[in-house]
């Protein structure tokens, strides 16, 4: 999954059913800090689980940014496959 969002934007990102997999109902999601490609302030893990991928990350320099997220799925009492999102982030 890959996204495109102005510094300082909320970002929510909700998965839902693709050709290849379906999103089980009651998904929930954590992650850990992203990593990021140079200067971004607001890089936090996930508190607890959330029904969508959020958070607000600031572009402090003029070159647009990239966030990488390992986002891990739970449904019920089982835990999917991590899979990455990115997040490029522009002025």
């Amino acid at each position: 999954m890959n996204t495109t969002v102005c510094s300082g934007s909320a970002l929510t990102i909700t998965p839902v059913n693709v050709t290849n997999g379906i999103v089980p109902t009651a998904t929930t999601y954590s992650w850990s800090a992203p990593t990021v490609t140079g200067e971004v302030s607001g890089c936090a893990a996930s508190v607890g689980t959330s029904a969508s991928i959020n958070g607000t990350l600031v572009n402090t320099t003029t070159l647009a940014q990239t966030a990488i997220y390992t986002v891990t799925p739970t449904t019920g009492s089982c835990q999917g496959n991590a899979f990455q999102f990115s997040n490029s982030k522009i002025l």
